[in-house]
């Protein structure tokens, strides 16, 4: 049989499989199903007769290449589960299997994201319940608040799995969140106006739109590309992915922000908020039990007592935010 008529066969069997592709020695893609195109996300004029090297520019680092160079050397198929960067924060995971075909490397590649995005969904819901639970716990045995918000952040960190959490209460005259309590990842963070400056402005900060409008906020956070223009604005925490942010309410006022951090862009969804909107609500119950039992003097203690940055917490340097009426707004 010719390669010709091995690749006509090819496209009469893999057409009706899972994603297919053929590789040549040098990586260069001579034959891709529709299934193939479209979990490349990629055109196929963008596939056809260009090497993986160049349309995914570092995937000689991810774990499907190295199986791939096996199948080239030894003629040993493979097969593997893992995830897949597109480089353009979009992401999805994969099972796939190689195998050595006359051309180069036969590829085929079954997209699993849906099913592992629902046991994530699933793990995720498990560990936030367990949040409440413990964070429920703490408020009936511990009275002093400053002790209380310190728990809270570490429990959302050690068993909500969340990358840093932050409370902030609004105890300066323009309502800046002055930080009170925080756990995880937070070297560096309140430095040099701390979330001021690292969640961007009043108007696009889902920190300010918690306290402005009084509900949750939610943001994607863009990783710095890797060579910036000067000017261009982008997220400087690169190893967070999403943030939200939630008011922690009395029956009078807004007193305060919980903010919670993730390393996965998909962290905050139409799931798992609910249950954190029932986290802060919680937190505002017990700001509100100080309150009645010792008054104003409740959360004063709390804010003299922070451990954080003075710059961060007085809003010196760069991250001075005044809020206003028409400071804008920030979509849910």
């Amino acid at each position: 049989m010719t390669a010709l008529d091995r690749m006509g066969f090819y496209r009469e069997v893999f057409d009706r499989l899972e994603g297919c592709r053929i590789l040549s020695p040098d990586w260069t893609c001579l034959y891709l199903n529709d299934e193939a195109v479209r979990q490349a996300r990629r055109s196929r004029q963008e596939l056809i007769g260009r090497s993986l090297l160049d349309v995914f520019p570092g995937i000689e680092r991810n774990p499907l290449f190295s199986l791939l160079q096996q199948c080239r050397r030894s003629g040993a198929g493979g097969r593997m589960t893992g995830a897949f960067d597109f480089g353009n924060g979009d992401s999805a995971w994969f099972e796939v299997s190689v195998e050595r075909v006359p051309e180069g490397v036969l590829v085929l590649s079954t997209d699993i994201t849906g099913r592992v995005r629902a046991m994530e969904l699933a793990r995720r819901l498990s560990r936030t319940h367990h949040v409440l639970a413990n964070v429920n716990r703490a408020i009936v045995r511990i009275r002093n608040l400053g002790e209380l918000f310190e728990k809270a952040c570490m429990i959302a960190v050690n068993d909500g799995g969340f990358a840093m959490v932050w409370i902030g209460l609004t105890g300066s005259a323009d309502r800046r969140p002055v930080p009170v309590a925080s756990a995880g990842e937070t070297a560096g963070y309140f430095d040099d106006g701390g979330p001021f400056n690292r969640s961007g402005s009043a108007v696009d900060s889902p920190i300010f739109a918690a306290l402005r409008e009084g509900k949750r906020a939610v943001r994607i956070l863009q990783p710095p590309p890797s060579s910036a223009a000067p000017g261009m604005k982008v997220d400087p925490d690169p190893g967070f992915r999403s943030m939200a942010s939630f008011p922690l309410a009395t029956s009078d006022k807004i007193q305060g922000v919980l903010t919670l951090f993730s390393a996965d862009r998909d962290c905050f969804d139409a799931d798992e908020l609910p249950l954190l909107d029932t986290l802060a609500l919680d937190l505002s119950y017990a700001i509100e039990i100080a309150e009645k039992e010792t008054g104003q003097e409740a959360l004063t203690s709390v804010m003299s007592g922070r451990p954080h940055s003075a710059a961060a917490c007085t809003g010196e340097g760069n991250g001075v935010i005044e809020l206003t009426p028409d400071s804008g707004s920030v979509a849910e």
